[in-house]
């Protein structure tokens, strides 16, 4: 957070409410999306030490996003800002937390479901992902949105992404620029892999 706010430390509540307070909701949630990437985004990890990785690292740090939220809508209740109600990170389903994860169709079993291009994703139509970090998309996207999903999966070599620590990090690393879906029904999921981190957009406070 003190990249993107390009403030050094310590950092104060108080910086960040003054670096959103003028800010629109969209920008807002975009700021939060970016600067808020786990280092293992879109990786099968390990919960705990010793245990096979079989969970599906969502792109946004969930905690740390509902905590941001949680300390910014303190700050719109007072008053004196620009944005309005901002959104918590969904809840996510074990389905969705795990079956990425699961490379064979004998390990694809209840609650989910193997499809036709090889991938386990979750059986259950209704259920929610991950968000993306913007202009990323979802964990789970419609399938109608298959040409802009593709178009947003791919992360391009720009002077911002040269010049991001973490980002020219992990394109040293030999992480993907391109994200890959998976299509059940009327739904493409995301499949787990390593991933570059879109550029923080840092933010005057």
């Amino acid at each position: 957070m003190r990249r993107a706010l390009r403030l050094g430390a310590p950092l104060t509540i108080q910086d960040l409410w003054q670096a959103t307070r003028r800010k629109t909701t969209e920008q807002v949630d975009r700021f939060l999306r970016t600067a808020l990437q786990n280092a293992r985004a879109n990786q099968c990890v390990s919960p705990k030490n010793g245990v096979p990785c079989s969970y599906h690292a969502g792109d946004v740090n969930q905690h740390a996003h509902a905590a941001c939220v949680a300390l910014l809508e303190f700050a719109r209740r007072q008053g004196g800002v620009r944005y309005g109600p901002l959104v918590y990170p969904p809840a996510r389903s074990v389905s969705s937390k795990e079956c990425g994860c699961r490379r064979t169709k004998q390990a694809c079993t209840n609650p989910c479901a193997w499809t036709t291009d090889g991938a386990c994703v979750p059986a259950s139509h209704n259920t929610r992902g991950f968000v993306g970090s913007t202009p990323h998309p979802d964990q789970r996207e419609s399938s109608a949105n298959a040409v802009r999903v593709r178009k947003r999966s791919l992360t391009k070599r720009t002077h911002a992404l040269r010049t991001d620590p973490d980002s020219a990090a992990d394109v040293t690393a030999g992480h993907a620029r391109r994200l890959s879906y998976a299509r059940r029904g009327a739904k493409l999921w995301r499949r787990p892999g390593s991933k570059v981190r879109i550029p923080v957009r840092r933010v005057a406070a």
